[in-house]
């Protein structure tokens, strides 16, 4: 048997490896806090209502009650041009116009 001895390098980029751990640690960090943030802000239990849903509501009822004067004032415009196009308010206005 032949014992040969070839000389061999191997070259080690320490920072490279710690970097690629250092990144790989923070990915897998960010992942399960994201996980965690996700169930709670999503789970539902009997006596809590969801929080996005709570969220939506509120909101809702803010820019209405925000808004209330102007959605009133418009309904009403809108409800009044389509009453005015029924053949029932048109008889009642022509009555009123024969009565008088």
């Amino acid at each position: 048997m032949s014992v040969y001895s070839v000389p061999v390098t191997i070259g080690v980029d320490e920072k490279r490896i710690a970097e690629e751990i250092q990144n790989d640690v923070e990915h897998q960090v960010i992942n399960t806090i994201t996980k965690e943030v996700k169930n709670k802000i999503f789970s539902k239990s009997y006596y809590q209502e969801d929080p996005i849903d709570t969220m939506i509501k509120n909101e809702v009822k803010r820019i209405v009650e925000d808004n209330k004067d102007y959605i009133i004032e418009n309904a009403s415009k809108l409800l009044c041009e389509k009453l005015s196009r029924t053949k029932v308010v048109r008889e009642a206005v022509q009555n009123v116009i024969d009565k008088i």
